[in-house]
């Protein structure tokens, strides 16, 4: 997975799962919208501690991007 496919994930999955819990939350209960938005928040956590972690080794590669 290239780093900018993990820079996108680390913002949207979040996103994404609180898109499901919002529409599909009647169809999965209260129990999995909380499963389905807490996993993708610490599935987001351990990619961000990945990029740090390859951040202070120095085998991170800086990117810019442009937003607009």
């Amino acid at each position: 997975m290239s780093s900018t496919n993990l820079h996108l994930s680390i913002v949207l999955l979040p996103l994404l799962a609180a898109i499901i819990a919002g529409f599909f939350g009647s169809l999965i209960g209260k129990k999995g919208a909380h499963q389905v938005t807490i996993s993708a928040v610490g599935v987001s956590f351990l990619l961000s501690t990945y990029l740090l972690v390859q951040s202070f080794t120095g085998t991170f590669q800086a990117e810019n991007y442009g937003l607009y």
